[in-house]
């Protein structure tokens, strides 16, 4: 086809002639098709207002320093923000492959911090007697003529479904909701 296509012939032409379609003669097979730009043997530097090559093996050390450091061991957005104020340029993509090729994973410091984390156990309360779970919420409802939100605060006492009182206002300050405990207290 490309000999044909070189000599003049029209690519509609060929496809035509050799009763294929489009997407038949740009097919190419997965194992063919390139994966992207493989990583640079190098990488930029900043040392002393001189921009010089370095060798990523330099880079990997400060990753794996960085990475040992606990307080500062992060995915590759602040790692390569830490490769940056080290005076190396160089951007997340890079990094992110770099970290997968050392495989030094950029583990989320609050999601350990957060396994012995009490969660609730009982959504839907079930109040025994009056006043043992009271709840506060918050409306808002348009004022057609004022054209401007109100709002009500309500308190329901959960076990008898009972309104203990309500304030409505243009707004609710903690001053309104201090008085509306203090009423119901």
């Amino acid at each position: 086809m490309n000999y044909y296509i070189s000599r003049g012939l029209t690519r509609n032409k060929c496809l035509e002639l050799a009763e294929m379609t489009k997407h038949q003669y740009y097919y190419k097979p997965i194992n063919s098709r390139s994966r992207g730009r493989p990583l640079s043997t190098h990488t930029g530097r900043l040392t002393e207002g001189v921009n010089q090559k370095v060798p990523n093996e330099l880079v990997e050390k400060e990753m794996v320093k960085i990475d040992q450091n606990p307080d500062l061991k992060c995915g590759a957005i602040r790692m390569t923000a830490q490769l940056q104020l080290s005076g190396f340029i160089i951007n997340h993509k890079k990094v992110e492959g770099m970290m997968k090729r050392l495989n030094i994973t950029g583990k989320n410091k609050r999601k350990s911090k957060n396994r012995n984390k009490k969660y609730v156990q009982y959504r839907v309360l079930n109040p025994t007697e009056p006043l043992s779970h009271l709840q506060m919420d918050i409306k808002s409802h348009w004022l057609v003529k004022e054209r401007c939100q109100a709002y009500t605060l309500s308190v329901i006492d959960t076990f008898t479904r009972e309104v203990l009182d309500r304030f409505t206002g243009y707004s609710v300050r903690a001053v309104e909701v201090r008085q509306l405990w203090e009423i119901i207290i």
